[in-house]
């Protein structure tokens, strides 16, 4: 995922959530991708079906968005 083009996007406002699925078991910079949404006031939504198992900094995908 292209983060500096999603920056750009969800700074124009009209989105409301980032539906992020993780295929294949590949993991972007979701410190990142968390600081964007929060900035932006988007709530993430991880699709990790098709990356059971798999981490980001000890973290398990599925559990970086906040409640």
């Amino acid at each position: 995922m292209d983060l500096d083009d999603l920056e750009k996007k969800a700074s124009g406002g009209h989105a409301k959530v980032l539906l992020l699925s993780h295929m294949r078991g590949k993991v972007c910079d979701m410190d990142r991708v968390s600081e964007i949404c929060e900035r932006h006031r988007l709530m993430l939504v991880e699709d990790c079906a098709h990356a059971a198992g798999v981490t980001w900094r000890g973290r398990q995908l599925g559990y970086h968005a906040k409640p």
